[in-house]
C-alpha cells in the first residue's frame, strides 16, 4: 500500500496528486491493483486477466496517442543521480515528447491506462509506488517493461509503461542514456 501520494499532495497543497494505491502480488505476479482518489471520490482497479476499470467503466490505453501530441508522464523516482534523472528527461524531451509530473506514480500510470497519456517513465521507483498503476496499464492493453524491454518485475526499479505504440521509440531513446 502506498499513501505517500496523498501525504505529499496534501503537504504541498496539491490535491490533484492525491491518491492511495493498493496492490496484491505473489512474488512478481500482480493479481489486483486499486487506485483511490479521495478528493474526487473515484476508484480505479484492475485484476490480472480481468481488465482495468474506473468507476465501473472499462479502461483502455489510447494507441493513437503519440508522444508529440500529449505529454509523457514522468517521475524522477528515487534515482539518486541527479545527472541521470536530467539525462533521461532530456532524452525523452529530445525525442519529441514534453514531460509532465503529477506527483503520484499511481495517477501517472492511471493517465496511461485511461488513454490520456502515451507513456509513463520512471527510474528507480519503489514497487509499492507503482505496482497498482502498472497492473492497470497492462490490463488496459498497454505494455510495461524495464528500460531494456524486459518484462517488469517489482524489484526492477526502472519502469516504462506505455500505450504500446510508443514503446519501441521510448526504449530506443532510453537506451541512448
Amino acid at each position: 500500500m502506498n499513501d505517500r501520494g496523498v501525504t505529499t499532495a496534501f503537504a504541498l497543497g496539491e490535491a490533484v496528486g492525491a491518491a492511495v494505491s493498493i496492490a496484491l502480488a505473489t512474488g512478481d505476479d500482480m493479481l489486483v491493483g486499486v487506485i483511490a482518489r479521495p478528493i474526487e471520490q473515484t476508484i480505479s482497479w484492475a485484476m490480472k486477466n480481468g481488465g482495468a476499470y474506473r468507476e465501473g467503466r472499462r479502461l483502455s490505453v489510447n494507441r493513437e496517442l503519440q508522444i508529440a501530441a500529449a505529454p509523457i508522464m514522468w517521475c524522477g523516482g528515487h534515482e539518486e543521480s541527479a545527472e541521470r534523472r536530467a539525462r533521461l528527461r532530456q532524452a525523452l524531451e529530445g525525442a519529441g515528447g514534453a514531460c509532465t509530473e503529477i506527483g503520484s506514480a499511481a495517477l501517472e500510470c492511471l493517465a496511461v491506462a485511461a488513454g490520456d497519456a502515451p507513456a509513463y517513465v520512471t527510474p528507480q521507483t519503489h514497487p509499492w509506488d507503482v505496482a497498482a498503476g502498472l497492473l492497470l496499464v497492462a490490463e488496459a492493453g498497454g505494455r510495461v517493461t524495464d528500460f531494456h524491454g524486459r518484462p517488469f518485475h517489482l524489484a526492477t526499479g526502472d519502469f516504462l509503461a506505455s500505450n504500446g505504440t510508443t514503446h519501441e521509440l521510448l526504449l530506443a531513446t532510453l537506451a541512448r542514456v
